[in-house]
């Protein structure tokens, strides 16, 4: 019987992931095992963990403008202005 797996990342998995692809025949079995490892694994970590390399690259970025009025940036943009 097959096995139907209704997130879409983790039906894909199995091939395009090397190490789910030499679990054999039955690799989908093994994708919803990792994916319930990453969650427990996720779950451990904190927010600031999880996303330093978000928060890292809004930092680079570096402050806004306060003086960027952006209700007329997007007037401007879909012809309201």
């Amino acid at each position: 019987m097959s096995l139907y797996i209704r997130d879409p990342d983790v039906a894909a998995w199995p091939r395009s992931c090397r190490i789910l692809q030499a679990a054999g025949p039955r690799p989908k079995p093994c994708a919803l095992r990792f994916n319930r490892q990453l969650s427990a694994a996720n779950a451990k970590r904190s927010f600031a963990q999880r996303n330093a390399h978000v928060l890292e690259m809004a930092d680079a970025l570096g402050s806004t403008n306060p003086e960027f009025d952006s209700k007329a940036f997007f007037d401007r943009m879909w012809g309201d202005a």
